[in-house]
């Protein structure tokens, strides 16, 4: 966990079930100092509501993370989970 928190942290399932519907995703460095605000965009991007709009594919978002961690983007077991992940599964739309 980044911010060391759920992002919809509710105690049922229901108000946390309409949290992550209906609630905006507070950026990652408005909850913690030490985020890099620019790691805001791609978490972003990744969590975004709307299929269409997320990164495409896990090794784009691996690339992305390097610009932040080198390290972790090139790393052979992120190379490797991107690789076989499977393709062609459709998202599920949160609508």
């Amino acid at each position: 966990m980044l911010c060391g928190r759920p992002l919809f942290n509710r105690t049922e399932e229901g108000p946390t079930l309409m949290a992550v519907l209906c609630e905006p995703i507070v950026p990652p460095s408005a909850i913690r100092v030490d985020v890099h605000p620019g790691r805001d965009g791609l978490l972003s991007r990744a969590l975004t509501r709307e299929p269409a709009s997320r990164y495409p594919s896990a090794s784009e978002m691996a690339a992305a993370l390097g610009a932040f961690a080198p390290r972790a983007a090139s790393s052979k077991s992120s190379r490797r989970w991107s690789d076989e992940a499977p393709t062609g599964v459709e998202p599920m739309s949160l609508r």
